[in-house]
């Protein structure tokens, strides 16, 4: 009963119980289950003489290890299977031998062989469910305790036992759904279980082992009946069941035929004893096949059933049986074909689709009857099979019935017959049928399955298969019919003239006769047909038959040549192929080109094109009948094949269709007769190949294809060795070389391209790819050493001469001649004129390369091509091309890799190369450099610079170089040079020649990775290496402004020395021990030493050269000396920690020492105390450790800077410190002073007198270069040594001197005397630090103790005079030296003035100097302008320090800063002049602010509109802006400032607009729109309010820079926005009603709207920190910060003032016109920034508030809400105001709920009041609150509120209600009431709604 359980693991266990019995009660196990050891028990006895129930038991275990479909209890009843197979084996049978239940099956035993057998008859016995129910849980009465066996002996039934039954069955007809099915599929699954293991017991024992078993099964009384497998075999209940029974029949075919097919003669009685007995009979299965046929609908049962057709045909045959006598063949095959005409039911072709072949190689042609009247049956079954594709299942299913019709039909036509009677052959039309459904196959294969060639699945290997079947059975029947003989019987004998010839296969090519033109006729009047493809076929089924039967053509066997002319596929091949030719009317595809080249391959080129075949004998070669196949093939191959490969080759079509042309044609030329008939042909398709143009890419295809070896020699290269070639290869390399040079060439402009001068013009450019085409001429490939070819490499011999090698290479490296220009110098050569191949486009070079390394290792038998000479030249031209072919080829294969095989480069060919390049290298540095062109400059320098640095690895390659540096071997150590470029380019006014050679340098010294290997190559490697070093830092001076000075700052004059020295380590680079100690002590000295000589001589007249010279000393110096002197002895004193009292403002954080032990603890000055000037002290404020904070008063000594002691601190200029002993450096310092003082000063001012003879300008050049040297010893190195002889006192003579001279001069008012003072002014300033040339210094005077009042004090007296001053004016531009040489003096000598009231006559004298230099008419305006700047700042400097004098109380001070703005807003400026220039006026602007921002209102007022101008022009902008935002902080109205009159003056722009906006207004809206106009006009400058009024317009520009670009425009127009927004909020400051006048004026011209628009979308809201200074971009700093005008950041600043300043209107924009994409960015940056701001601005405003009066406000940022409390008349009037998180986009709520004593409707119009001033009037809370104040004063005054705005006074005007409506008498403010018209469309009052009739109340 467990074995039958529906539960598998019930099963699986119970089976394991059983077979570990075996193991523990071996005994009673084999009692049990064999018999032996004792009788049976309980049921009866089996024959063997085991127990009916353990019979049973064993039958359903070998029924489970079969047949289960739970794989575990197979596992568990096949091992309880073999321990009863083996239990049997053995000879007691009770044994305790076990098994593992491993290795091969036991032997089946006779017990297991009948328990199986009976198990199987009982339970096939049970037809129904119900009945397996009764056998596995029988009744105590019907089992008797015998199990299933018992139930089916019977036995005797008592009347309980009936009862019972009857109870158990009507219990039955209750039983539930579940139960019902779990016993259907306990029925199913043990009947196949059955099914399967008696099957597997007659494949295990079959009949045929006589001598194991003698018994057939057919007389088995145990094995079951025929009837119940018939049954079973015809059941309609499970379709499971007829395959299981199928399955079962077959295998008794095959294994038991005793039980399925008798004797004729004993069959029937056979039958009926069988029957009669109860025996197992034999199954009529003659009669039942026919009828299972018929009736099997299940597509999942047709593979067994047919299996089993075949399995009983075989059966048949072997039993040698007539088919009269067991089967009707007729019936058969009628309901065979029955099925496959309707596909088997849809059942998978693929599985029954092989079981047709032996069905039909099995049955009879036709039985004896009616043999003649019918067709042969195996060919109905085929016919009916081909029937049955079209009702197929799947496209698979079809291919496969086609494939198997393909076997079927071949099979019958090449069998042959054992007898050829009329009844067993078949006629000819049944052969043609045959015949034809070969053909149909194959024309299904052709036309119907796939035609993608890319096409993949199981779809596609199908079709595959079914080409392989075809292909098979093409060549079967190809071969027989070679011997076939009408005799033999087989069919293809008799249809092979027909399936070969046109109505046959060609017709399956669907090739046909038709007429190409109705109007061609033959010479016998008959109109000419042709053989072509169906008209009617699509493209694409075209290219699908031609690809298919090509791949059947590529899938046929190779045979010989003799085998293969004998083929009947040649004429259809000929056919199709000549069809192919014909027709195409331009070129092959690729389907037919590879038809064409297997049909040439398979059947021959004569044979194809002789003129013999195609339709058999009647087609002619166009009347050429007896021309031979040669010239057909040449014709061929000249015309259509030549016109393919062009055609091919312009449409870019793939590679394999240009080589599939070129094998055709190879094919083509190998059946030529000669070599040279070949030849002559090649060089004819060749010649017009390159006459079309044909690209490089099929070029190299073909010639790869042809120098393919053929048939194993070369004769592939011999072919195409020709001289048409050798021409062509030529002519392709001059090409390339030119086209290389041409697109290389740093001169080359992209407009020569179209010049008709040009060599290539005119010539159309060929395509493909040159570098294989070169590299397949020598027989090279491009990526490996290895020669070109198709499978077998021919490419060991070149295809082009050696000559075209050789004429390769000397167009490769061929140079032009240099020429000298004017001066004598050479020009640069063309190839410096070539850029760096980065890529390796000189693939002409490249393959020459690869051919020389292919030579050198023997690779390439062209090894005697390339001489050494020739590789010297090929190296060298790589060296100067460099890019990827040095890198990848020269180097990696030529220079001693080690992962070459090539790894050593002849030291001869190195050395060759090294010399040619250095010589190049050398001729190149000395050439003369391009003019005004600064972008080929630098390509020239770079393109030099990577040639040395090749060079520079070719010889550190080399073990044994001669030592010579890189320098050396470049030419860049020549002295001579360097000094030659410096005075080129002085003369010349032109930078390049030194420009020239330190980009070089440069270039060269970045080419080197390390610092240190830079230094030695530059001081190491050379002698002379200081000399050097000072002539490179001359060169290396800027010469931009020559003349001019001041307009170019030390730094930019230095800034390429400063970067050569950045490249080589710094100044710590040039201390370190690497390079000598005294380095730069030596270099200062060959400076001083090239400088003096310089001066000394005469001769010179070049000063630039002076001046580069004197520049570079002092870049020296400062290298040398990084500090000053008189600075270190301030910090070794402590002096950068100690405070100078005057420098103390109030404010600063300072440290205070504290106590005795003197701790210093921060401290922030409270009060600056000057009763006891010059004696300052300080009150401050202490900051303890305890939080609080004590005031003291203390000195300036107790202040300090730092939070501990620095002693000892060194002033570090940049990263540079100072190392050595202190007494070293001293000596050091004077050592080099003395000697500058002993070469350069004494010798040139030791003569002081300025005669007449000194006018010479060189003269006075050198004497002031004189006096800059003299300002590099006391700045720079110092004033040490003291004494008589010293440097300070050899100094100080000289300055004393100068001094008193110019005293003398100056005490002479005549012009005469003044002129001669100039070069004593300027020498003198220049000696005290204000360098031209040199580092400025303001340090001098007080360093040399210089008193200048005397030269002052006569300055002074001569500018006091004011009607001097008046006279200059009027003078020539003789004086302007003067003047200009007076302002260097002052800039010198101001730190020497103590006084007041000098410093307030310098002033004015100052003021005097702006008004005789700062013309706009002078010519020097941008010089004159900064030497004012300069003097100012000193004088401004050394002013602060004053406690008698004021600048901000200077008007002379506040008029210079207007002269200077009005030269910044009308110079234009450009270069260098932009940097410096405005760098001084941007420090001149921050200085003054920091004092006062006073200082710049006048400046700022007088240029309001021009700075607007300023603010596109992207130099001026930080300036223009920042004057911009002084302006708009002033809290006087721009007109009240200009005008002392009362009218307000609107400009005549927006006077224009205003009339515009009126003609559309009523007159009061009118007259107030011109009152805020005229509000906005009195503060908005004119230029800012056109802008306005231009953004609105939505103009692109506003005409204010015309010329600027989009950012520039977009940042201008912000910045202008900004400072309207600040001038609103100081004009809503200064009255609460100019904000609404200036914000109607905005609203009017729609501004805000473009403006937010463009904000939004470049302002950078997402990325904005809370930490983040928003207004960072604007602040007026210690240093301009162009760098901060970055359009996102002003775009920002530009979004929050907005909806700072106008929440109001930006609200109305945002809930109208926002786009929707900007509106969730805009939210979020207000609630995160903007909102928080607003609220905490508001809060300070209000606590700085002193107009409250009685009201209090308090409020805070956390519950952003503000609450005002106001006591009047003993009422506490409260109101509550809350911010939301995203104010100004959503409203306040106001709430006054708390207020006490007043009505409901009163507080609620004080809540209305508020929110219309906050939400509505752009007004602050602040506002809000002092108006709600106001109302309600007036309220508790008496004074109704306007029942329009609920308010006393107007929100807008602030007016009381003036206007009475002489009706209900109630009033109304006047722009309440229009609005209230304007918006109802009716005139009438309000609240009486009588047409209106009022007086006006003033």
């Amino acid at each position: 009963k467990l074995g039958y359980d529906n539960h598998s693991s019930v099963r699986a266990a119970s089976y394991k119980a059983l077979a570990a019995a075996r193991g523990h009660v071996p005994k009673a196990w084999g009692m049990l289950f064999l018999g032996s050891g004792g009788g049976g028990g309980g049921g009866g006895s089996n024959d063997n003489g085991t127990t009916a129930s353990s019979s049973s038991t064993v039958g359903m275990a070998w029924a489970a290890s079969k047949g289960d479909p739970a794989a575990e209890v197979v596992r568990s009843a096949d091992a309880f299977v073999r321990e009863m197979s083996l239990a049997e084996g053995k000879s007691g049978g009770g044994g305790n031998d076990r098994t593992d239940g491993g290795g091969a099956s036991p032997p089946v035993g006779t017990a297991m062989r009948l328990a199986a057998c009976h198990h199987a008859k009982v339970l096939l016995g049970c037809k129904r469910p119900s009945s397996l129910q009764d056998v596995i849980t029988p009744t105590s009465a019907a089992t008797g305790g015998g199990g299933v066996i018992a139930v089916a002996h019977g036995g005797k039934k008592k009347k309980k036992d009936a009862a019972a039954a009857a109870v158990a069955a009507q219990s039955s007809t209750t039983t539930s759904e579940s139960e019902r099915e779990e016993t259907e599929e306990r029925y199913e699954r043990v009947v196949l279980s059955v099914l399967a293991g008696l099957g597997c017991l007659l494949e295990r024992r079959p009949e045929n082992e006589s001598e194991v078993n003698r018994e057939k099964y057919a007389g088995m009384s145990c094995f079951p009946e025929a009837a119940s497998v018939t049954r079973l075999l015809s059941s309609n209940f499970r379709g499971s069941f007829r395959r299981g029974a199928y399955a079962l029949v077959a295998r008794m075919c095959q294994f038991a035929p005793s039980l399925v097919m008798v004797p004729a003669a004993a069959g029937a009685a056979a039958n009926n004893d069988a029957n009669n007995n109860g025996h197992g009979a034999i199954i009529s299965l003659g009669t039942l096949l026919p009828n299972l046929l018929s009736s099997e609908k299940d597509p999942s049962n047709v593979a067994s059933l047919l299996e089993l057709i075949v399995s009983y045909l075989a059966a048949h045959r072997a039993a040698n049986t007539a088919w009269e006598d067991d089967l009707d063949a007729a019936a058969l095959t009628k309901s065979l074909c029955r099925a496959l005409r309707r596909g088997c039911c849809g059942a998978p072709a693929t599985v029954w689709g092989p079981t047709i072949l032996p069905v039909v190689a099995s049955l009879p042609v036709a039985t004896n009857a009616d043999a003649e009247k019918r067709d042969p049956l195996p060919l109905l079954v085929v016919s009916s099979l081909w029937e049955g594709r079209k009702s197929a299942a799947s496209v698979i299913d079809t291919i496969s019935i086609v494939s198997a019709v393909t076997e079927c039909v071949t099979y019958l036509m090449l069998r042959r017959p054992k007898d050829a009677t009329a009844t067993t052959t078949f006629s000819v039309p049944s052969w043609r049928s045959c015949g034809q459904l070969f053909l149909e196959a194959l024309s299904y294969y052709l036309m119907e399955t796939s035609s993608n060639a890319g096409y993949h699945g199981p779809v596609a290997a199908a079709a595959d298969e079914l080409c392989g079947t075809l292909s098979r059975d093409l060549s079967k029947l190809d071969a027989a019919s070679s011997d076939a003989t009408d005799g033999d019987g087989r069919g293809i004998a008799s249809v092979k003239s027909w399936l070969w010839g046109p109505e046959g296969l060609q017709r399956a090519l669907s090739l046909r006769y038709a007429t190409i033109d109705k109007r061609q006729y033959d010479d016998e009047g008959q109109m000419q047909h042709t053989p072509v493809l169906e008209s009617d076929l699509t493209a694409e089924q075209r290219s699908g038959i031609i690809r298919k039967w090509d791949t059947i053509l590529k899938r046929l066997p190779t045979s010989d040549s003799a085998k293969r002319k004998e083929s009947h596929l040649i004429p259809s091949c000929k056919t199709l192929f000549r069809t192919i030719v014909k027709h195409t009317t331009k070129a092959c595809s690729a389907d037919e080109g590879s038809l064409l080249l297997s049909t040439l391959r398979y059947c021959g080129v004569i044979t194809i094109f002789s003129s013999k075949g195609g339709e058999g004998e009647e087609e002619k070669e166009e009347g050429n009948n007896d021309q031979p196949a040669s010239s057909s093939v040449e014709r061929f191959c000249v015309n259509e094949l030549l016109q393919w490969i062009l055609l091919h080759a312009s449409s870019l079509s793939p590679s394999s269709m240009v080589k599939t042309d070129f094998e055709l044609f190879k094919i083509c030329l190998e059946s030529m007769p000669s070599l040279t008939h070949q030849r002559q042909i090649w060089e004819t398709v060749l010649r017009e190949l390159i006459k079309s143009n044909c690209d490089y890419t099929t070029l190299s295809v073909g010639l790869a294809t042809l120098a393919a070896r053929m048939d194993g020699n070369l004769a592939g290269a011999d072919i195409v060795r020709c001289e048409v070639l050798d021409k062509f290869a030529i002519d392709t390399a001059k090409d390339v070389i030119e086209s290389f040079r041409r697109s290389h060439d740093i001169l080359h402009h992209d407009e020569e391209d179209e010049s008709e001068d040009t060599p290539l013009a005119g010539r159309k450019r060929r395509r493909g790819n040159l570098s294989l085409f070169l590299k397949t001429c020598v027989s090279i490939s491009s990526d490996r050493l290895s020669p070109i070819g198709g499978g077998t490499v021919s490419g060991e011999v070149a295809l082009v001469s050696t000559s075209v090698v050789q004429d390769w290479i000397h167009t490769c490296c061929e140079r032009q001649n240099t020429t000298n220009n004017t001066k004598g110098k050479k020009s640069l050569e063309s190839n410096c004129y070539l850029l760096e191949d980065e890529t390796g486009s000189n693939v002409l070079l490249k393959t020459l390369l690869d051919l020389a390394r292919s030579s050198s290792c023997g690779e390439n038998s062209t090894s005697d091509v390339i001489s050494n000479d020739d590789m010297v030249k090929l190296l060298y031209q790589s060296w100067l091309e460099g890019g990827k072919t040095w890198d990848e080829c020269v180097v990696v294969h030529f220079f001693g890799s080690t992962k070459t095989k090539n790894g050593n480069m002849p030291t001869t060919l190195k050395e060759g190369v090294e010399s040619i390049a250095a010589s190049t290298l050398c001729n190149d540095i000395q050439s003369e450099p391009p003019k005004d062109d600064h972008a080929l400059l630098e390509l020239l320098c770079q393109a030099w610079a990577n040639r040395a640095a090749r060079l520079n690895n070719m010889i550190s390659a080399t073990p044994d170089n001669d030592g010579a540096s890189l320098l050396d071997r470049v030419g860049l150590n020549n002295i001579q040079l360097w000094d030659e470029s410096t005075a080129a380019s002085s003369e010349e006014k032109n930078d390049a020649n030194s420009e020239y050679l330190f980009l070089c340098l440069m270039y060269l010294l970045h080419t080197i990775n390390t610092e240190e290997h830079r230094r030695n190559i530059l001081f190491n490697d050379n002698d002379g290496a200081q000399s050097l070093f000072v002539h490179i830092q001359t060169t290396c001076i800027s010469n931009k402004t020559t003349g001019a000075p001041l307009l170019e700052t030390f730094e930019s004059l230095t800034a390429r020395n400063i970067q050569l020295l950045e490249s080589l380590g710094g100044r710590e680079g040039l201390l370190l021990p690497t390079t000598s100690k005294s380095f730069l002590e030596d270099c200062c000295r060959h400076n001083i030493d090239l400088l003096s000589s310089l001066m000394k001589d005469k001769g010179s007249g070049n000063t630039n050269v002076l001046h580069r010279a004197l520049t570079s000393l002092s870049f020296l110096m400062s290298l040398l000396f990084p500090y000053p002197w008189h600075e270190q002895e301030t910090s070794e004193s402590g002096g950068d920690d100690d405070i100078v009292a005057a420098d103390v403002k109030e404010g600063d954080s300072l440290w205070y020492e504290k106590g005795e032990e003197r701790k210093r603890v921060k401290a922030r000055v409270v009060k600056i105390h000057r009763d006891d000037f010059p004696n300052l002290y300080f009150t401050i404020k202490e900051e303890g450790s305890d939080g609080n904070a004590s005031e003291r008063q203390t000195v300036a000594s107790r202040l300090k800077r730092n939070p501990q002691s620095e002693k000892g601190i060194v002033r570090k200029m940049g990263s540079l410190a100072l190392t050595g002993d202190k007494k070293d450096e001293s000596a050091q310092r004077d050592r080099v002073g003395r000697y500058l003082v002993d070469k350069l000063v004494k010798p040139f001012l030791s003569n002081l007198e300025f005669d007449d003879g000194d006018d010479d300008a060189n003269v006075r050049i050198k004497k002031e270069i004189s006096a800059e040297c003299m300002s590099i010893v006391i700045s720079q190195c110092g004033l040490i040594s003291v004494g008589i002889g010293s440097v300070k006192y050899d100094i100080f003579q000289v300055v004393s001197s100068m001094e008193r001279d110019l005293c003398g001069s100056l005490s002479n008012p005549e012009s005469s005397s003044l002129e001669k003072s100039i070069p004593l002014l300027r020498c003198l300033s220049l000696a005290m630090g204000s360098g031209f040339y040199t580092i400025p210094s303001q340090d001098n005077i007080s360093v040399v103790k210089m008193d200048p009042n005397c030269s002052m004090k006569s300055l002074l007296e001569f500018y006091d005079d004011s009607s001097r001053a008046e006279a200059q004016k009027a003078k020539e531009s003789k004086m302007e030296s003067f003047h200009s040489s007076v302002l260097l003096w002052v800039t010198a000598a101001a730190s020497a003035i103590k006084d007041g009231e000098t410093f307030r006559r310098v002033s004015a004298m100052l003021h005097s100097l702006s008004d005789i230099l700062l013309v706009k008419t002078s010519r020097n305006l941008a010089v004159e302008s900064l030497h004012v700047m300069n003097a100012m700042l000193s004088f401004q400097a050394a002013s602060d320090g004053c406690m008698d004098y004021s600048s901000v109380d200077s008007k002379d001070e506040k008029s210079i800063l207007s002269q200077l703005t009005d030269c910044f807003v009308h110079l234009s400026l450009d270069g260098n002049i932009n940097e410096n220039w405005m760098d001084i006026f941007s420090s001149l602007l921050v200085r003054n602010n920091q004092k006062s921002p006073a200082m710049l209102l006048p400046a700022a007022n007088t240029f309001s509109n021009e700075l607007c101008d300023c603010l596109f022009d992207p130099v001026k902008r930080w300036c223009a802006f920042q004057l911009l935002h002084t302006f708009a902080k002033d809290s006087q109205p721009l007109q009240l400032r200009v005008d002392d009159g009362e009218d307000v003056i609107i400009p005549p722009e927006t006077e224009k607009q205003l009339l515009a906006w009126k003609e559309t207004m009523d007159e009061e809206e009118g007259i107030e729109l011109e009152e805020d106009v005229a509000v906005a006009a009195s503060w908005l400058p004119e230029r800012i309010m056109s802008l306005l009024q231009n953004i609105g317009n939505s103009k692109t520009t506003s005409g204010l820079s015309d010329n600027s670009d989009q950012d520039a425009q977009l940042i201008g127009n912000l910045l202008a926005w900004i400072a309207s927004l600040d001038i609103l909020d100081v004009a809503g400051s200064v009255d609460m009603r100019n904000r609404s006048h200036i914000s109607s004026f905005i609203q009017k011209s729609d501004a805000l709207g473009s403006i937010m628009n463009l904000a939004l979308q470049e302002a950078s809201l997402d990325n904005l920190r809370n930490s983040d200074n928003i207004f960072a971009c604007i602040d007026f700093s210690n240093e301009k910060k162009e760098e901060e005008f970055l359009i996102q950041k002003v775009a920002t600043l530009a979004v929050f003032r907005t909806v700072e300043s106008l929440p109001t209107l930006v609200k109305t924009w945002y809930n109208d016109d926002c786009p929707r994409f900007l509106r969730q960015r805009l939210s979020v940056f207000v609630e995160n920034v903007v909102a928080p701001a607003t609220l905490q601005r508001e809060l300070v405003r209000i606590k700085n508030a002193t107009s409250f009066g009685e009201m209090t406000v308090s409020g805070s940022c956390v519950s952003r809400e503000v609450v005002a409390t106001y006591q009047q008349d003993e009422c506490q009037l409260s109101v509550m105001i809350r911010m939301p998180s995203t104010f100004p986009l959503r409203n306040v709520e106001v709430d006054c709920q708390k207020t006490m004593g007043i009505a409901e409707n009163r507080w609620r119009r004080w809540a209305l009041q508020i929110m219309l001033m906050v939400n509505n009037q752009d007004g602050s809370v602040l506002d809000a609150l002092l108006l709600w104040k106001q109302n309600v004063d007036k309220e508790f005054d008496g004074v109704e509120p306007c029942p329009v705005c609920y308010s006393v006074l107007c929100i807008k005007t602030h007016q009381m209600p003036n206007l009475e409506c002489k009706t209900c008498h109630n009033r109304f403010h006047t722009s309440c009431l229009y609005k209230w018209f304007q918006s109802s469309g009716k005139s009438q009052c309000v609240l009486c709604q009588q047409p209106w009739s009022g007086t006006k109340i003033s």
